[in-house]
């Protein structure tokens, strides 16, 4: 009896077999939920990694249909080629001018503010880099609307291209200098009387690191977007210019600010341009010839530019030989704000014209180079301002009557 009870199995080690066998079973269910969750994450996995293959089979077929956006020296949209871009540009200038003279007959202290110049535009190319246009117009200070630039230019290899359409007169340098990059707050007078301002035609360019030319035919001075029967869009001009860059970049030679980062550059550069009138009428048609010649050195971080001009003008009632000279210089005192001067000198050949004879000094803070700057100047005229050279915010004064100041402030703004 007692060997009986002993073999029968006792409470507690019914209770251990039974803990055992569910240890058992939890390791064992354990491991089946383990692979079945394995199963299943590598199932996930490859349906991502087709979902992503798919993505991207999609994004390389659409390649060719695709465009880029961005911003640099300007907003821009292109193809991702790279045979189409549109650039969208724009500048804003906020300015204020007084004009001081004595005995003007009139009022003679003049002020205010002015929106003098708003302006918008597009450049790039279109089917290939080759084939490159630019639109720039805008609002003058008194609100009137004015064409600018408007051309098509042809790459052709080389160094060689062809423009055609509405573009500055190819003669000046301190026209051709930006307006977006000037280094005094306005060009002088010189630029409109001797400039040119914008004419139509057609231009043949020539470009290497050192040296540049072009050939221009046009309608001739000052004829900015005009119908071809104006009367005196009718003239037939030749102009040519040659430019050589002696040390530094083309792209320094942009403007004449030497900022202390650049090396020192220095180029020359002349111009002619002959034009004959063409009326329409027994008027005597004028014969004009222009020349200039000009040199711009940066030694990173003052500059000087100087530039002499004339223009000889030869018809039935009027016989003039103009002169015109220019030289302006700048220094840095701070990578970012510059100190400004310039001197400028003109006889117009009128009888009754005193020589124009102008002073200047000013100043440029700069934000963002270009694209953000505050300027200001103060300008002095040694003679009394004739009629020919009351331009850029200069009044005409009586005969004898010199010491007119002009003061400007101005901010600046490039998209």
């Amino acid at each position: 009896m007692a060997k009986a009870q002993e073999s029968q199995p006792t409470v507690q080690s019914l209770y251990k077999q039974i803990q055992s066998l569910t240890d058992e079973a939890r390791e064992l269910r354990a491991t089946q939920n383990q692979t079945w969750l394995s199963e299943r994450r590598a199932e996930e996995a490859k349906i991502l990694v087709k979902d992503v293959l798919n993505d991207a089979n999609t994004r390389a077929s659409m390649m060719e249909n695709s465009m880029t956006a961005g911003y640099h020296n300007g907003f821009f949209l292109a193809s991702e080629d790279g045979n189409f871009k549109l650039r969208i540009l724009g500048m804003i200038e906020a300015r204020y001018v007084h004009a001081s003279r004595e005995n003007s007959g009139g009022d003679n202290d003049e002020g205010g503010f002015d929106i003098c110049r708003t302006r918008f535009g597009f450049k790039g190319h279109i089917l290939n880099p080759q084939t490159q246009f630019f639109i720039w117009t805008g609002h003058s200070a008194t609100g009137s609307y004015i064409p600018l630039d408007v051309w098509i230019k042809r790459d052709l290899g080389d160094g060689w291209a062809v423009q055609a359409g509405a573009f500055k007169v190819q003669f000046f340098k301190e026209w051709l200098i930006s307006e977006t990059s000037l280094q005094m707050i306005e060009r002088s007078p010189l630029t409109s009387v001797f400039g040119g301002s914008y004419t139509e035609g057609i231009n043949l360019l020539y470009g290497d690191d050192r040296f540049k030319a072009v050939v221009s035919l046009n309608d001739g001075l000052n004829q900015r977007v005009s119908n071809f029967t104006a009367e005196d869009a009718e003239a037939v001009a030749l102009t040519t210019r040659v430019d050589y860059l002696l040390t530094g970049s083309w792209n320094q030679a942009k403007d004449t600010e030497a900022w202390t980062d650049e090396p020192t550059m220095i180029a020359i550069g002349g111009a002619l341009h002959y034009e004959v009138g063409e009326y329409g009428t027994t008027t005597d048609e004028a014969r004009t010839l222009q020349w200039t010649a000009d040199i711009q050195a940066e030694f990173g971080g003052w500059n000087i530019f100087a530039a002499v001009v004339g223009n000889q003008i030869d018809d039935t009632t009027t016989k003039l030989n103009q002169l015109g000279v220019l030289i302006q210089a700048g220094m840095f005192l701070t990578p970012d704000f510059e100190l400004t001067s310039s001197y400028a000198w003109g006889d117009s050949d009128i009888a009754g014209e005193e020589e124009m004879q102008i002073l200047s000094i000013g100043f440029n803070k700069f934000f963002n180079r270009h694209a953000l700057k505050l300027s200001g100047d103060l300008g002095y005229s040694l003679n009394a301002i004739p009629s020919t050279f009351a331009k850029q915010g200069w009044q005409v004064d009586n005969v004898d009557e010199d010491g007119q100041i002009l003061a400007r402030a101005q901010l600046q703004l490039l998209f």
